[in-house]
């Protein structure tokens, strides 16, 4: 059986009847919890992700014709280095900044060049 918002308010109400808890009045009339008793209000729900992201290109598979001598694909020499992205977003659309957090000792503003506005940039030794 599944539970619905409906049904949790009705014995919400029943529990807080039969329990002598103080109520609102307006639920003796709905013979239900209003809305403003459910803890789980869209701007109270949130979801934090976390993704490690690569810092060097990966080039794609390159098809060429047989008789091609020579076909390349430009990719980086550098160490590849994991950054790590942070974003929080609430169920009525509200966010906090997303955060970058690079492996380092210091942080640089230039870092985030070209990062969504008010993007957050961080630096952590411990990688």
């Amino acid at each position: 059986m599944e539970l619905d918002v409906i049904l949790v308010e009705i014995v919400a109400f029943q529990y807080a009847k039969a329990n002598n808890v103080k109520y609102p009045a307006k639920w003796d009339e709905d013979k239900s919890a209003g809305r403003q008793w459910h803890p789980l209000q869209p701007q109270n729900v949130r979801n934090l992700d976390e993704i490690g992201c690569s810092t060097v290109h990966k080039p794609v598979r390159v098809i060429g014709d047989i008789k091609a001598k020579q076909i390349g694909a430009a990719t980086s020499e550098k160490r590849e280095i994991n950054v790590s992205m942070i974003a929080c977003v609430s169920a009525a659309g509200t966010f906090v900044q997303p955060a970058i957090i690079f492996p380092r000792v210091h942080y640089k503003e230039h870092m985030i060049n070209n990062a969504p506005p008010g993007t957050i940039g961080m630096a952590t030794s411990s990688g």
